[in-house]
């Protein structure tokens, strides 16, 4: 009810803009098929005068996001980045309920309010994730030459590194040879043929799709897709990656003294075990259910923890030297750095934090 209320206001916002006589219309919503569009080339770096105008917003909530937004341009943050930034950002009623229940929890991600920069930050890596509707899925699979699950399984050459052999991971090879593994997923599809299974190729990161199934169903591929190059796939708003970061999430989750019903069930369940032993047994339909039916709060303890474990990134830097630095902890290219690990990575999301600065007046 709140967003359906915020969304009614701004429209009767705009509408008196678009009558107010000597204002200049702004331009309309971009239509399905309409061509996309880049907005205009401005500076590549933040300016120490609009670091300097902004460094007083100070947000603690969705509603504080959308009010700064709407002051300014008479529309909420997603409306205002569609029409100006990015034709593809979804804006239906659903996205702005996840966005609203994401961005209420930012004192659980960043321990307190934020500043404009943080917020435009992380936001925007949410769009680079593929996560800008707002909804913490997991990672798509399937590519070219890489049908299926074996997307994640193999090493593929200047895109992704093997999920199987990942740091911090186990293969799969030792998994389906493991006693709580079996007992958990050995009657899963699969898992007759693969148990005890010795064939090297289980270790590697090539998968063998010309002697096994590819499909992501698990009426198909059940017992594999529970070893941890599938089951750790990417999830949630920044896509929380491998067995040591699902750990994290474990160990809060048989802390938790919260109230939702869903982390209460699995607190319940997983408190009397090791959390290794829980990340072998758990399954990826549990952790879509922990992702994806807790209304944005394991999700926000996802990035937290991954901050806090990973050089706390999210601590931007308050001078535009700081946030224009590359390496450097404080910086925008530094959080896209510890997100994705990739130098491309960072500098893509530099400059898009900055394309939208620039639209803000840098």
């Amino acid at each position: 009810m709140r967003v359906a209320a915020r969304r009614q206001r701004v429209r009767r916002a705009r509408a008196r803009v678009f009558r107010a006589p000597g204002r200049a219309l702004r331009s309309p919503a971009v239509k399905p098929g309409a061509p996309s569009f880049a907005p205009p080339a401005g500076p590549a770096d933040l300016s120490e005068a609009f670091v300097a105008s902004v460094a007083g917003v100070v947000l603690s909530g969705a509603s504080d996001i959308d009010t700064f937004f709407e002051d300014r341009f008479h529309e909420p943050f997603l409306e205002w980045y569609r029409s100006t930034i990015d034709p593809a950002q979804p804006v239906d009623d659903a996205v702005a309920s996840r966005f609203a229940a994401f961005w209420d929890r930012l004192p659980t991600v960043f321990g307190g309010p934020i500043r404009l920069l943080q917020f435009l930050t992380l936001q925007h890596v949410f769009v680079k994730e593929g996560t800008a509707d707002m909804r913490p899925r997991a990672e798509r699979v399937g590519s070219p030459g890489h049908r299926g699950i074996a997307y994640l399984y193999d090493a593929i050459a200047g895109v992704k590194a093997s999920y199987n052999r990942a740091a911090g991971n186990r293969t799969a090879g030792s998994l389906f040879s493991d006693a709580e593994f079996l007992d958990a997923h050995g009657e899963l599809p699969l898992g007759d043929v693969l148990k005890q299974t010795t064939d090297p190729v289980w270790n590697g990161d090539a998968y063998p799709q010309s002697s096994q199934p590819t499909s992501d169903d698990p009426a198909t591929t059940g017992f594999v897709r529970e070893a941890d190059f599938s089951k750790f796939r990417g999830r949630g708003l920044i896509q929380t990656t491998f067995r040591e970061n699902y750990l994290h999430l474990i160990h809060f989750v048989r802390a938790y003294e919260g109230d939702h019903p869903v982390i209460r069930e699995f607190t319940q369940a997983w408190g009397a075990r090791p959390a290794d032993v829980v990340a072998t047994r758990s399954r990826l339909d549990d952790w879509k259910r922990l992702f994806e039916e807790t209304d944005q709060e394991i999700a926000a303890h996802a990035i937290r923890l991954h901050n806090e474990t990973s050089g706390r990134y999210l601590d931007l830097g308050t001078t535009a030297p700081a946030l224009n630095a590359e390496n450097q902890a404080g910086s925008i290219f530094f959080v896209g750095k510890r997100v994705n690990g990739g130098t491309a990575y960072g500098r893509d999301l530099k400059r898009r934090v900055i394309t939208t600065c620039n639209a803000l007046g840098n």
